[in-house]
């Protein structure tokens, strides 16, 4: 079996806990704000949108919307004559810069995502497609060296599919073929199932989730 080569290889890589992220941003927000009410300078006021651009890649459209009102809110605690609401043109765009840089992250990050879907998904069925198997049997192979724990990979193929496509039943076909062996814990038209050494039902059975490593390769 043929890998992905580095040209178009995509990384499996573990997101970090949103629980650290959450700090990073906090933390990220609260410097912005001493190092602002100390200067009162415009440019130190423009860090604010990294925090912002964390939190709207991060959590989407509500971290990106919380953390930018938090900097609004820190931001006139910082500049205490904007609390009696004497704003100034600058202060007007620099609240509006603030949405508008945490809704356009989050934005950017749902396209990110539904771009990653589209290059790992078939169009017509929906299933992972052999880019997603190939990324994430990579992963665990190597997750399988390093713990010198057992991996099998079991294959099935499913007969005269070509024929059943130009009778415009195929997919139909693939996807029942897809339920009804995801049912008995293996996966595709050249589909796959890991299972990592544990019992059927052991803790480390992957069979049991919809990861893009066990279910829909086409």
């Amino acid at each position: 079996m043929r890998l992905t080569t580095h040209n178009d290889r995509i990384a499996v890589t573990a997101q970090r806990s949103p629980v650290w992220i959450t700090v990073l941003v906090s933390a990220a927000l609260l410097l912005v704000f001493s190092l602002d009410r100390a200067t009162a300078a415009a440019p130190v006021q423009h860090l604010y949108y990294a925090p912002i651009i964390l939190a709207g890649f991060r959590f989407k459209r509500r971290g990106g919307a919380i953390a930018a009102l938090a900097s609004i809110l820190l931001y006139h605690l910082a500049n205490p004559h904007l609390l009696t609401f004497r704003y100034e043109e600058q202060d007007l765009v620099q609240v509006a810069l603030f949405l508008t840089v945490g809704v356009v992250t989050a934005k950017l990050a749902h396209d990110r995502d539904r771009l990653r879907q589209l290059a790992l998904t078939d169009d017509l069925t929906g299933l992972h497609n052999l880019r997603s198997f190939e990324a994430h049997l990579a992963a665990m192979v190597r997750a399988a060296r390093e713990t010198q724990a057992p991996l099998a990979l079991l294959v099935l193929d499913v007969d005269r599919l070509k024929a059943l496509n130009d009778l415009d039943v195929g997919e139909a076909l693939f996807r029942a073929a897809d339920a009804a062996l995801y049912r008995a814990k293996a996966s595709g038209r050249h589909r796959a199932w890991v299972h990592d050494g544990d019992g059927p039902d052991g803790p480390s059975d992957r069979s049991g989730d919809r990861s893009p490593g066990q279910r829909g390769q086409r």
